[in-house]
Parts: C-alpha cells; structure tokens; sequence
C-alpha cells in the first residue's frame, strides 16, 4: 500500500518544470510513492502569451539558465522555430485539458507530461494545438476518438481552481512545488537543490518516504 503522496503543482509550459522532469522521472520508480499532479494554469485567459521578439529574447534567455543549472536539453527546433514563429500562440490551457483527459482514460498522467514537455522544449511543436495533444495521446496508444471526447469534456477551471487552493493551503509560490503528504506529516520538498541530480534527489526522497511508511 502506497501511504505517501507527492503532491507536483506544476504547469506544463513552465520551463522550470522541465528542469524538474528528472526528479519527477525517479520519483515514480519509487515503488511506495503516490504522486499526484496539481496544473496551475500558467499561461491561460488573460496570461496566454503570443510570441514576440521580446518574449522570445526573455524565454531564451530563462531557458539558457534553466539548461546550466539541470542539464536538461532545449531543441534548436524549440529556438529557431517555435520561439521565432510569430503566429505561435504559448497557452497552458490545452496541454492540461490534454493530461487531464489521458489521466481520465486510465492512462499515466505523468507520462503524458513528459511527453507534452519533450514535444515543446526539445521538439517545437506547439503543444497549445489540439492536433499535436492528440498525436501524443495516439502515440501513447490512446485511441484518438475517446481522446477527443474526453478532451472537450474537461472542465479545466474546476481543476486550476483546487490546484490554486493547495497552493494557498501550502504556501506555494510558483511552479513547480513538491509536496510529501502522508497521514502524520506534510513536508515541503526543497527540490531546486536537486536541479540535475536525480540520483541524490531519488535518495533523499526515499528516505522521507521510508519514513512516511514506518
């Protein structure tokens, strides 16, 4: 039995979500970790962004420093085409309903994020389409039609509503943030000294979920 949860508040167009992908990625080998995922809804409604040159100068700039601390990958694909398209529209809405929808058909959640996070920062597609979240979730072995159907009935407001509650709740500033639940304590988990050491971060979080299970 599983009696430790981390809670991952996250958005999937944060680059420093990305950073944090490996540490995700060892977290859910763990064999008695629950992780339960949180999207924040970053970039939607009034904060959807459009590409300019100077969102492109900013992002490239971030995306330089996010590299350097977590070693994590960024495609010249991403650089060269996405952030130099200027009809490219960078909105968290669809890549969450995305999950959301994958999580609701019985499929992994998380893996659907990873590759929703390569499919953007590495490969420059523009996840903010709904034909390129359905080529994932078709990749994923998803059939298209019932991605489709679940896609257009999640209600994604109901979701970043009670992800912006935990934030609250946990005192959370930004994304990501990691929270480790268990029925005695709650810990938040200072992930960021972890920015490219996956195997230290998979050890000290067993650690606390040892812990958690004693």
């Amino acid at each position: 039995m599983k009696n430790a949860t981390l809670h991952y508040i996250y958005d999937p167009m944060c680059g420093w979500c990305y950073a944090a992908a490996p540490l995700i990625a060892v977290a859910r080998e763990l064999p008695n970790l629950n992780i339960a995922m949180h999207a924040g809804g970053m970039w939607t409604g009034a904060q959807v962004k459009h590409v300019t040159p100077e969102l492109r100068a900013f992002v490239v700039a971030n995306d330089a420093r996010i590299g350097a601390v977590s070693r994590q990958a960024f495609g010249q694909n991403y650089f060269d085409g996405l952030l130099a398209d200027d009809s490219a529209v960078l909105d968290s809405e669809p890549p969450i309903k995305a999950i959301l929808a994958v999580e609701q058909l019985g499929y992994s959640g998380l893996e659907a994020l990873s590759r929703t996070q390569k499919a953007h920062f590495v490969h420059g597609l523009q996840v903010s389409q709904q034909t390129t979240l359905s080529a994932i979730a078709d990749n994923m072995g998803i059939n298209t039609a019932q991605f489709d159907a679940a896609y257009e009935g999640i209600d994604i407001k109901a979701h970043t509503d009670q992800t912006r509650e935990l934030m609250a709740k946990y005192q959370a500033q930004g994304f990501p943030t990691m929270v480790l639940v268990n029925g005695q304590s709650t810990e938040r988990i200072n992930h960021s000294q972890f920015y490219g050491q996956a195997e230290a971060f998979r050890a000290a979080l067993l650690g606390l979920v040892n812990e958690a299970n004693d």
